[in-house]
């Protein structure tokens, strides 16, 4: 049976674009117009933090580097999902792509360093519930996961690991932010490789 190619498929109508583009920017206005009401400055939010404190260029230099690779690890995870052949396959990805969504978020906005503490919400509870999720995605997919790229896999799965323990211990934060780092660009090959299969095996 011929399959279609994912790459040359005929687009979607011109209004269905038109309609998620306006969804997805009024769904950013929304929240902008939130940030307002609540009295919070937009242009010290919408300005880098080393322009507004006058910082040294490489302060949070790693962070970025950390908040793009969390962005394409998820982009990357939704593309697999969009383009699977297989529900299963699609759950398994689009849950991954939710939860590096999620992950990225936290990351960018210290939301289990700062914003959760204020609350009251312990930062150790906030991990521990990250990796349970974790845990259970792993042991939920464990026999697709085992049909993926076991090495590179393992690889990051324990630079994850490390980092975590060094957050959970309260060491060297340099060494956390590394090994965070090196986890997730070596999860953005993983899930570049499990990309690559999905579109050859569609066409």
């Amino acid at each position: 049976m011929e399959t279609q190619n994912v790459l040359t498929h005929t687009p979607p109508p011109a209004w269905r674009a038109v309609a998620v583009w306006s969804a997805t920017v009024a769904v950013f206005l929304a929240g902008v117009a939130l940030v307002a009401a609540l009295g919070l400055d937009l242009d010290a939010i919408s300005r880098d933090s080393n322009e507004t404190t006058d910082a040294p260029v490489e302060t949070g230099a790693l962070a970025r580097v950390g908040f793009i690779l969390w962005g394409g690890a998820a982009a990357t995870a939704g593309l697999v999902a969009l383009i699977a052949g297989d529900a299963g396959t699609r759950r398994m990805f689009g849950v991954l792509a939710l939860g590096l969504a999620g992950l990225a978020l936290d990351d960018a906005l210290l939301i289990h360093e700062v914003v959760l503490p204020e609350l009251g919400v312990p930062e150790k509870l906030v991990l521990a519930i990250w990796a349970l999720a974790a845990g259970f995605w792993l042991v939920r997919y464990a026999p697709r996961i085992h049909r993926a790229n076991w090495t590179l896999g393992v690889l990051a799965l324990g630079a994850f690991a490390g980092s975590l323990a060094i957050d959970v211990l309260g060491h060297t934060e340099w060494a956390e932010d590394v090994l965070k780092t090196v986890g997730i660009g070596t999860l953005v090959a993983v899930l570049a490789a499990e990309l690559r299969a999905t579109v050859e095996a569609r066409r």
